[in-house]
């Protein structure tokens, strides 16, 4: 049992790291729009 937790709990920081990765990259395309707007 111990096991399964473990290999089912691995995946989640890496997924949770991609996920503020990719929130980064909007926020950073999004305010690169926006002073290419202006």
């Amino acid at each position: 049992m111990q096991r399964h937790i473990k290999s089912h709990m691995h995946p989640l920081p890496s997924s949770n790291a991609r996920l503020r990765h990719a929130a980064i990259d909007c926020t950073l395309t999004i305010e690169m729009g926006l002073t290419i707007d202006r």
